[in-house]
């Protein structure tokens, strides 16, 4: 098949575009590759983030180094085929993983990841994402306070898997 420009994924932020991820794929079905986007690759812990929430999971990741904890990073760009192969992969290499979503933990994302570790490669694990809830309305901002959707919160659910296995 013929290749083609790509994807990118971006987030607006008041007149602000941050680009968190750029991909080569070609899209028709047989030849797209499912394949997850590892946007960066240290190894203390593995956070993996959905949507606009792998911005987050950046963002955590630049605030986990002032706290000496270097953080791989996961763009879990479908949930539907899983990347098993990565978050295993990824789960051996660090030893702790955190997921974030836009979504309810308990169905979403990070009920998916929890499954493939405990069926693959065992360890400490916490999800970030909106608690078993009847949503709300208010601007993004304050939904995402409100629901837990922060760079803080990421950070301290990763200090929080740290502190499970020891470090």
């Amino acid at each position: 098949g013929e290749e083609i420009g790509g994807a990118e994924g971006r987030r607006r932020k008041k007149r602000e575009e941050i680009v968190f991820f750029k991909q080569k794929t070609a899209y028709g079905i047989k030849e797209c590759d499912w394949s997850s986007d590892v946007c960066s690759s240290d190894l203390d812990i593995t956070l993996v983030g959905t949507g606009i929430m792998v911005a987050k999971c950046l963002e955590a990741a630049e605030e986990l180094k002032k706290h000496k904890v270097d953080a791989k990073v996961i763009n879990m760009s479908t949930i539907k085929p899983m990347d098993e192969k990565t978050l295993v992969k990824a789960a051996r290499e660090t030893g702790g993983m955190v997921t974030a979503e836009e979504h309810n933990v308990m169905v979403g994302m990070g009920s998916a990841v929890a499954m493939t570790l405990v069926e693959n490669f065992h360890v400490p694990m916490k999800r970030v994402g909106i608690a078993d809830s009847f949503g709300e309305s208010g601007t993004s901002e304050e939904l995402m306070e409100k629901y837990g959707l922060t760079v803080d919160h990421i950070v301290d659910a990763a200090h929080d898997v740290m502190k499970r296995r020891g470090r």
